[in-house]
């Protein structure tokens, strides 16, 4: 029988990987067949889940995927517009050849991802294509908080990846962060950070306003 963190664990990733869209409810039973766990461990997992903010409980309805406002999504947005915006600024200057490598190695892997229309491998590597800036510049408490509020609307984000030519200019956009990092310009690399982070969010406000979940 699975432990309660392998069970979390599990519960979380499909939340993540989209295999339960938000304000879905989580049904127990359904759970305890699926991961073969005890119901005990099972709600365990799902207090925990609701502690981190990616669930909501409501007494005699059960945990639900945690459904936030457009106002709620865009304050979020906001927030990892700051704290982004000030990973590249720290970064760039201290970029050596192996992470210049590896962000070109990652571009390049998105892009095949991108014709492969793998959405699930390009949420994976563009995380950390992001996360390579934010873990340069050696601040823990950062990168915690960047995680926790990504965390919080992955949720929504497999929206922004379904609509026509969205992927594309997101790849663009990483192209153009790249060519910036080359110059070792710090403030370039933030305001295209930024541009390309506030088209993500206006694509999903725009995709929520359009979509059955609001």
């Amino acid at each position: 029988m699975l432990r309660l963190e392998e069970i979390e664990v599990k519960i979380r990733d499909a939340i993540l990987r989209g295999e339960y869209r938000a304000g879905e409810r989580l049904v127990e039973a359904d759970l305890i067949s699926k991961y073969q766990a005890s119901r005990t461990i099972v709600r365990e997992a799902l207090r925990n889940l609701n502690a981190t903010g990616l669930l909501r409980y409501v007494p005699k309805k059960g945990h639900s995927v945690r459904k936030f406002s457009l106002e709620e999504i865009k304050n979020i947005y906001d927030l990892i517009c700051l704290m982004e915006g000030y990973a590249c600024k720290t970064a760039t200057p201290l970029f050596k050849k192996q992470d210049v490598d590896d962000l070109k190695k990652l571009q390049e892997q998105i892009k095949s991802a991108v014709k492969k229309n793998d959405f699930k491998k390009y949420r994976e590597l563009n995380a950390s294509f992001h996360g390579l800036f934010v873990n340069l510049t050696g601040n823990k408490v950062l990168e915690e908080e960047v995680i926790r509020l990504r965390t919080r609307i992955n949720t929504y984000r497999y929206l922004v990846l379904m609509i026509p030519g969205a992927l594309e200019n997101y790849t663009k956009d990483h192209e153009t962060i790249i060519r910036y990092v080359l110059k070792k310009d710090p403030q370039k690399v933030k305001l295209a950070m930024l541009k390309h982070i506030e088209r993500v969010k206006d694509n999903l406000i725009h995709a929520i306003e359009n979509s059955p979940l609001r």
